[in-house]
């Protein structure tokens, strides 16, 4: 079944991936602009404050794309995705960034992906998601490979860049996820929403 409100919420692993606000929009262009985020986007190009408004008019109510704010202890840290929904051959396209570089070092950004993952493969009953990351990108890669993602076909943009597409099938992130996970310790709160008390690695 279909999530009534769109798109829907989860908290877990000490992450909130919340709807983005209208007000939030500013924000996110800034961090969108910024070189260390735009460099390793298919579209390189500067958004301007009318293209944000025509971006977040377009994502409403569209079952086929979903953006959320991401959290972390209450604070804004980034954006995560997912577009391309095929229901029918269930498989999409899932994208995120964080944005405060302090973050980026730790095991938040796991805890970001099992979150965004949960909500493909457990609530959207989605089998399989296929991610494009720069080839150079050499972290990101790395990233993936240890959440389950295999290496599939590279390909070059316009542009002259390589691009390499990954594909994370339901079982191979359910088999991968318990190594990770376990590293991340929280406490859960009386309303059972997962609260991080420690997001580091081992020693």
């Amino acid at each position: 079944m279909m999530p009534l409100s769109w798109p829907p919420v989860f908290n877990g692993y000490g992450i909130s991936l919340q709807p983005i606000a209208h007000e939030q929009l500013e924000l996110i262009r800034q961090w969108r602009n910024d070189p260390c985020i735009a460099n390793f986007m298919l579209n390189t190009a500067y958004i301007s404050p009318e293209q944000q408004q025509q971006w977040f008019a377009n994502i409403q109510n569209d079952r086929q794309q979903a953006y959320w704010m991401i959290y972390f202890r209450d604070e804004a840290i980034g954006v995560a995705s997912l577009q391309h929904i095929d229901y029918q051959q269930q498989v999409a396209v899932p994208g995120l960034y964080i944005y405060p570089a302090h973050y980026r070092q730790n095991l938040v950004p796991f805890c970001a992906a099992f979150a965004l993952h949960d909500i493909a493969f457990d609530v959207l009953g989605l089998q399989r998601l296929r991610s494009i990351v720069l080839a150079n990108n050499v972290a990101a890669l790395r990233f993936n490979l240890q959440c389950g993602y295999e290496n599939s076909i590279t390909e070059q943009t316009a542009d002259g860049r390589q691009w390499q597409w990954q594909i994370l099938e339901q079982g191979s992130f359910a088999a991968a996820k318990p190594a990770i996970a376990r590293f991340i310790r929280y406490d859960k709160k009386p309303s059972g929403t997962p609260n991080v008390t420690a997001c580091v690695g081992p020693s």
